[in-house]
């Protein structure tokens, strides 16, 4: 669930632990947001309406994982 708060600022629900993260105004796909509850870091997967998973150190691409080894 995504809703705007006060300037024009967007947030959405923690998948660990359900509290509000706050994604900023402008939002792009790939952009990474801590959980201030929780502190996981997330990585932003869909923005209508956001869909978050748990960043890791590698960010990987579409481009990446259909190329075929040669």
């Amino acid at each position: 669930m995504t809703k705007k708060l006060r300037g024009d600022h967007s947030t959405t629900r923690c998948p660990h632990c359900q509290s509000d993260i706050e994604v900023g105004a402008d939002p792009l796909v790939g952009d990474r947001v801590k959980c201030p509850t929780c502190k996981k870091v997330y990585e932003i997967l869909w923005l209508y309406p956001i869909e978050l998973c748990q960043a890791t150190g590698h960010v990987s691409t579409i481009a990446e994982s259909t190329i075929p080894d040669v």
